[in-house]
């Protein structure tokens, strides 16, 4: 079923009648351009970032936020500047951007403790809890919206509109995240009980698809579709586009269910097609795979591989989506007879389906809100306990029921299979010989990859290194000693000084000389091997900012202890690699470099508000730039992300394990 946090978090800005929205817009802009005084453009950034937010150019909001933030930071308004914050953390979050989401609450989180103010500390949390659920870090995430709703309850009358059964709504769904399935549906009916806190009704449909979608995964179809009715009455009555899409998708999940394969796939696709239309990268792939599962159950493997290859190209780090994926894709390579590629995909689904919860997480999240209900008011405690071990003893029938015919079913599979497999014993093992072979094959490709990139780049910074030092020992050495004969000359020959030639040949031997120690500075600085890898990267952006034409800013947190020789210059090449890049092709006027080092692991991140580009052409046209940067990451076992919007900016993200 589908997880409708984003949902939640576009409605968070109280998204409402179109024509309205525009006319509002359109008298916020106005207002934006005869604004006098920067006083007083500084609350219409956000009014205008809202407006386009609630019209659904996330894109365009995130823009003018950024815009009042600059306004903000440079008045020193720590009101402005925490309230701007969270709306660009929210609006990353609906976008699914965790990265960029968590600049701006660590933005917001050290002014909030001045502000004093519940609501925008109930925001962070939210965003806080949301972003932690993308993130797969699920006991963080229903730890944050324990604390945004224990806020919330203590606020009584001033609580703002809509922010209470939302942060039930998302509670609800990170435990049915966790397959905490009567938890999840309490959570839903505190949201569903609140409802009426909401200032618009578009929001009602969210709700009871929600809770439909909990009903799923107890099996109880018959609510199911009472809910899904339910959504789609006031769906249809206060119309949201990816609510709607929502609401397909849980139609397609009831009539597969009953077995009514040609309903559920056009249920599916039209999810499917609506969430294309609107860029939701994130809930795409989820009804590519739930097609593909329809179209297996009726046996068309063709368009079963068709659509799973379509979820795979569109899933980027969705662990529990790709573990599905790639399970569905091995059983229909197998049935096809291609064992070699049905066994690299079973390896490739138990290593996503190890990734998504753990025991113990299950543990911290009870422990979380185990401590959050002891604090709540004793009738509301008796009267969800009564509600939960009604529906408890309802689940744990249905579960035996289920379980019993689960292992029936199974055994009989087991046995079949054995019978099969048995049949085919020799040709199998003889499949697998050849498929170890390979994998051997291609494990001794890969290490000697490996051993010939890290010869590769050893002998190039030897190179550099020698060609430094002889530059700058021996050329620039020769040059200084011309440049004492010439003083020498000015000043033991009378009159030479005001001679045109040689006042041009002394420039031109004082500017040769200044240009030998750049060349010999850029190859190999001096500052690294001496200082560290900080104050290198420090020296750099001082000498990109010198030419006012890019402003680069450095951060950097736990990079006290300096890392071994190799390791700093070829972080220095990387750093340096990216900065080339964005003076050469982003057009930008900002650039940040970020290192957080935490024990021995190191993130990297490069970030600059260019024009942006086309990730998927850049690895299609094999661009040099990126192929150096790419190879040196590899050369250090770490992992390279490139996120890229147009417009917008450039985000490199790159993370090592160093040996110190």
């Amino acid at each position: 079923m589908q997880k409708l946090i984003v949902v939640l978090i576009a409605l968070l800005f109280n998204a409402g009648n179109i024509q309205s929205q525009n006319k509002i817009l359109d008298s916020l802009l106005t207002a934006l351009k005869s604004a006098g005084s920067e006083n007083e453009r500084l609350p219409l950034y956000r009014e205008v970032g809202l407006a386009y937010f609630r019209s659904g150019k996330a894109d365009t909001a995130i823009i003018y936020f950024q815009k009042g933030l600059s306004n903000a930071i440079e008045m020193k308004s720590n009101y402005y500047m925490a309230r701007l914050s969270l709306q660009l953390s929210g609006a990353f979050v609906q976008l699914v951007q965790k990265d960029s989401a968590d600049k701006y609450l660590n933005i917001a989180y050290p002014i909030l403790p001045q502000l004093k103010n519940d609501t925008m500390w109930a925001n962070y949390y939210h965003f806080l809890g949301i972003n932690y659920s993308y993130k797969y870090h699920h006991d963080e995430a229903v730890e944050a919206m324990l604390k945004c709703v224990e806020i919330l309850e203590k606020m009584g009358d001033k609580i703002p509109p809509n922010l209470l059964p939302q942060s039930y709504g998302s509670l609800s769904n990170f435990m049915e995240e966790v397959k905490q399935y009567d938890k999840a549906i309490s959570y839903n009916l505190m949201a569903i009980q609140n409802k009426n806190t909401m200032a618009n009704k578009i929001q009602y449909g969210v709700l009871y698809f929600n809770m439909a979608s909990k009903y799923s995964k107890v099996n109880d179809y018959a609510k199911m579709k009472l809910y899904l009715d339910t959504a789609t009455f006031y769906n249809n009555q206060y119309y949201n586009n990816r609510t709607a899409a929502a609401i397909f998708s849980g139609y397609g999940k009831y009539y597969e269910e009953n077995k009514q394969y040609d309903s559920a796939i056009s249920n599916y696709q039209r999810s499917y097609d609506m969430h294309m239309q609107n860029n939701d990268a994130y809930f795409a792939p989820e009804q590519a795979y739930n097609i593909a599962n329809v179209y297996f159950a009726k046996k068309n493997y063709g368009k079963t591989m068709e659509y799973v290859n379509k979820g795979l190209r569109l899933t980027t780090d969705d662990y529990d989506r790709l573990s599905n994926l790639y399970l569905l894709k091995e059983k229909v390579e197998e049935i096809s007879g291609n064992y070699t590629a049905a066994l690299k995909s079973f390896k490739l689904h138990k290593q996503y389906a190890d990734s998504v919860v753990s025991a113990e997480t299950n543990q911290n999240i009870l422990g979380f809100e185990a401590r959050y209900e002891s604090s709540k008011k004793a009738k509301e405690i008796i009267a969800l306990k009564a509600a939960n071990i009604e529906k408890e003893l309802t689940v744990v029938k249905r579960n035996r029921l289920l379980l019993i015919g689960g292992i029936s079913a199974a055994s009989l599979l087991l046995i079949l299979g054995l019978f099969y497999r048995n049949s085919r014993h020799r040709q199998t093992i003889a499949e697998k010989e050849q498929i170890l072979q390979q994998e051997q094959i291609r494990f001794l490709k890969e290490q000697q990859q490996v051993v010939s990139l890290q010869s590769m780049i050893n002998g190039q910074e030897t190179e550099r290194t020698r060609i430094a030092k002889d530059l700058h020992d021996g050329l620039g050495g020769l040059f200084s000693t011309v440049k004492m004969h010439f003083s020498t000359l000015q000043h033991d020959i009378q009159g030479l000084k005001e001679n045109l030639l040689f006042s041009k040949s002394y420039e031109l031997v004082d500017s040769a000389s200044v240009e030998v120690r750049r060349i010999a500075h850029n190859m190999m600085p001096e500052v690294l091997l001496k200082l560290g890898l900080p104050t290198a990267i420090k020296d750099l952006c001082d000498n990109i900012n010198a030419g006012k034409l890019l402003n680069v800013s450095l951060e950097q947190h736990g990079m006290s202890k300096r890392l071994n020789a190799g390791t700093e210059i070829m972080l220095y090449r990387i750093v340096q690699e990216l900065l080339n890049n964005i003076i050469k092709h982003a057009n930008a006027t900002e650039a940040i470099i970020q290192f957080i080092k935490d024990d021995n692991r190191l993130s990297v991140v490069v970030e600059d508000n260019g024009r942006g580009f086309n990730t998927q052409e850049a690895d299609e046209k094999n661009h040099a730039g990126i192929e150096t940067v790419k190879s040196r990451v590899s050369y250090l076992n770490g992992r390279l992300t490139i996120d890229s919007q147009k417009d917008i900016g450039t985000t490199v993200m790159m993370d090592f394990l160093i040996n110190e």
